[in-house]
């Protein structure tokens, strides 16, 4: 559920990747604005190069904007200074795409998981209570622990991952396409833990995907990418129930069934 509180206000963002050999190169984000209320999921769906990743690194500043303007409560998320930087670490996380590729694997899970809870200034003494509550919060056994990354199948990884995340209790969560590069069987289950954990801790997520239907499963409101801008913005019921721009149109008629919601 969401409320009225807004998180994260972006406006007029751009960023153009260098070309090679004097090219002009991608202009990868035109003119983006958009805002996140707390509790809520903002969808951010649209084909392969529409910019939705590269939004997402900005957001959560691995990648610099050449211009516009993000705030988190008021503060400058894209230039902070140092005291807003390690706030803001601890307020916005991410989920990445690939969970085996974003875990070392030569940590386990408790060197992994403890490096973001001392983030949060968890002491040694409270560190053991904290990393078993942190699996119990995905759904995993206080056994993993002690497991490498390759010791663990695709969906226990990216638990592992939202626990990582979830490590400095933050409000807002990006998931940059965070169940792509699992089977399906197991896609299902990480979208209903990032609901409860949604409703348990009033999370607030952008929520990117190139799949509409799993964006019209979890997302209160939706933004359409292309090319770099948003061509269409609104309530998910709305956008996808009476869509205004014609890529979107296109989108929904690529999904089966979906034009019956």
């Amino acid at each position: 559920m969401s409320s009225s509180e807004t998180l994260i206000r972006a406006g007029g963002l751009r960023k153009r990747y260098a070309g090679e050999g004097g090219r002009r190169g991608h202009l990868a984000l035109d003119d983006v604005s958009f805002e996140l209320a707390a509790g809520e999921t903002l969808g951010i769906v649209g084909e392969s190069g529409s910019g939705k990743s590269t939004l997402a690194r900005v957001v959560m500043r691995l990648t610099s904007a050449d211009g516009g303007r993000i705030e988190y409560c008021g503060r400058n998320l894209l230039a902070p200074n140092r005291e807003d930087a390690a706030f803001l670490t601890r307020q916005v996380q991410i989920v990445f795409q690939d969970p085996s590729s974003s875990m070392n694997p030569r940590r386990t899970v408790r060197q992994a998981l403890s490096e973001a809870a001392r983030v949060a200034g968890v002491g040694k003494r409270n560190m053991e209570d904290r990393l078993i509550e942190l699996l119990d919060a995905v759904g995993l056994s206080r056994e993993k622990l002690d497991a490498y990354p390759h010791q663990l199948s695709g969906g226990q990884l990216q638990r592992i991952g939202i626990a990582r995340a979830l490590a400095v209790s933050p409000r807002v969560i990006v998931a940059d396409e965070c169940v792509s590069a699992l089977d399906v069987s197991v896609q299902s289950s990480i979208l209903n833990l990032l609901l409860d954990l949604q409703r348990n801790h009033g999370l607030a997520y952008i929520f990117i995907s190139h799949d509409l239907s799993v964006v019209h499963h979890m997302s209160d409101r939706v933004a359409v990418m292309k090319s770099g801008r948003i061509v269409e913005e609104g309530e998910t019921a709305a956008v996808l129930g009476n869509p205004s721009h014609e890529y979107t149109r296109e989108l929904i008629a690529s999904v089966p069934g979906l034009e019956k919601h």
